[in-house]
């Protein structure tokens, strides 16, 4: 056994001599080697491909853990380190995308290896929801925004040569679960189908609805697919979608990751009639792919394409357009979809969902100040002194989904300034309360009142001296006549 390790030992010596650079190809090692006795870490073609950690901080130490002394011995290492750039990293700190991973050994040879974390999209070192919305972001960047040659190894988080809404919904299982791992998933039947009136009239509003029935509750699941339509004649204005993650880009291709109590899922396209004239077109869906813990689902496609026909004339207005659609929604909304988190996203169209447009604050103290607050008065004056910078405040909004940030609360100058409390609605509707603080003038004393200061101590000073010479000459008077 000895002798066998000592030929393989004289072998790797004499082929990495062979080279006159002191760095080693990843590709010369024995990968299946190397994974045995590194079971976090994957080197294939000059790469270190590390899982993300999925609870904490990935740190130097946490990456190097798995470097057994016998895997040292055995490949005669002298030394193994993480480096950025130049510099190498300590064990405590954080592990990222486009760092090195070096091994030096003990005949002065060395090989390199480039970090991808899988599944650190955000690069922070540290697998979460961020990640998953910027994984989502990617898969659906537009067609003349996608980079050429963009690396796709730290997106494969299921190893399967394709980024898509299967490794979404692994990523989500995985941080959900606190590991990595595909999880064990009962298929079940998912019926996919699409609504809507035969004939419709220009300036309709019409919605086809896409549902799918047959979800288990309790697992992470996401649905993907691009909607087709003609934009001649029809202009897509909505989307709802029952999603905690995802949205339609410009390309018309879509991505929704659902709750994991979520047993129906409902996708709804809301369209504008725009023709002028008579005609027929089809709505139709394509590339669905859906996808539970990380395991692809077979779709049993019922209804993917509905042919409308456009008439020019007809009742046609607001008027046709609640007749048009009350009936699909009675139909097919059957029951009530929960709220979700939606997430916009500018030059796309957003999902939505009946968003709260309530952007009133509730009520507003500010230390040391007193205000009548009425959340319909906009507007408020107050006087503060001169040492004070800022307004120390107490802000509750009306409504738990709006948010608020206060402009120009900073380094107040003496005189006006204007505090500005910005709250923005679930719906992105915006409300400014405004707030114009006075800071007071310093006391301080002028320059004239310091002169008369200094003018009245110099004449005292005077007479005091004065008074002396006086008091010298009269004494020396009186010592003369003695």
């Amino acid at each position: 056994m000895k002798h066998s390790k000592d030929v393989l030992l004289l072998i790797f010596v004499f082929f990495v001599s062979c080279f006159s650079i002191s760095i080693v190809n990843a590709s010369t090692l024995d990968a299946n080697v190397l994974n045995e006795k590194i079971t976090n870490i994957k080197f294939d073609s000059g790469n270190s491909i590390v899982m993300g950690n999925l609870a904490d901080n990935l740190t130097v130490e946490q990456l190097l853990k798995d470097f057994t002394p016998e895997f040292v011995l055995e490949y005669d290492i002298k030394s193994v380190d993480v480096i950025d750039g130049e510099d190498v990293l300590s064990n405590d700190d954080v592990v990222t995308n486009n760092m090195d991973l070096v091994i030096e050994c003990n005949d002065d040879s060395s090989m390199a290896f480039s970090i991808y974390v899988v599944g650190d999209l955000t690069n922070d070192g540290i697998v979460n929801d961020d990640d998953v919305n910027a994984l989502i972001d990617d898969i659906l960047k537009p067609e003349s925004e996608q980079e050429e040659d963009e690396s796709t190894i730290e997106k494969d988080v299921n190893e399967d040569s394709n980024v898509d809404v299967v490794d979404v919904t692994e990523m989500n299982y995985s941080i959900g679960n606190g590991n990595w791992g595909i999880g064990q998933v009962e298929l079940e039947d998912i019926i996919s189908s699409l609504g809507a009136d035969d004939i419709v009239y220009v300036d309709d509003t019409i919605e086809v609805i896409y549902k799918v029935t047959g979800l288990k509750a309790g697992i992470f699941k996401g649905i993907s697919g691009i909607i087709n339509y003609d934009k001649s004649l029809l202009e897509l204005d909505s989307v709802f979608a029952s999603s905690v993650y995802g949205y339609l880009n410009d390309d018309g291709k879509f991505l929704y990751v659902f709750d994991e109590n979520t047993e129906e899922v409902l996708i709804t396209f809301s369209f504008k009639v725009t023709a002028r004239g008579t005609g027929s077109t089809d709505i139709s869906l394509s590339d669905l792919m859906a996808a539970i813990d990380g395991v692809e689902v077979e779709l049993d496609q019922d209804t993917l394409s509905k042919g409308v026909q456009i008439e020019e004339y007809g009742k046609g207005g607001d008027e046709e357009e609640e007749t048009s659609t009350e009936d699909t929604a009675e139909e097919v909304v059957s029951t009530p979809v929960a709220t979700p988190t939606v997430n916009n996203y500018s030059n796309y169209i957003p999902s939505y969902v009946s968003l709260s447009s309530n952007n009133y604050i509730r009520s507003l103290e500010i230390k040391n100040q007193k205000i009548d607050f009425d959340k319909e008065k906009l507007e408020y004056s107050i006087t503060v002194g001169n040492k004070v910078d800022s307004l120390e405040m107490t802000i509750i909004l009306d409504d738990e989904s709006a948010s608020y940030e206060v402009l120009g609360n900073e380094n107040f100058k003496t005189g006006k300034n204007v505090v500005t409390i910005r709250v923005t609605a679930e719906d992105g509707s915006v409300r400014d309360y405004v707030i114009n603080v006075t800071k007071k003038k310093a006391t301080v004393v002028t320059p004239e009142k310091e002169s008369n200061v200094s003018k009245y101590v110099i004449a005292g000073l005077i007479v005091l001296i004065i008074g002396g010479l006086v008091y010298v000459i009269f004494k020396d008077d009186e010592e003369d006549e003695k």
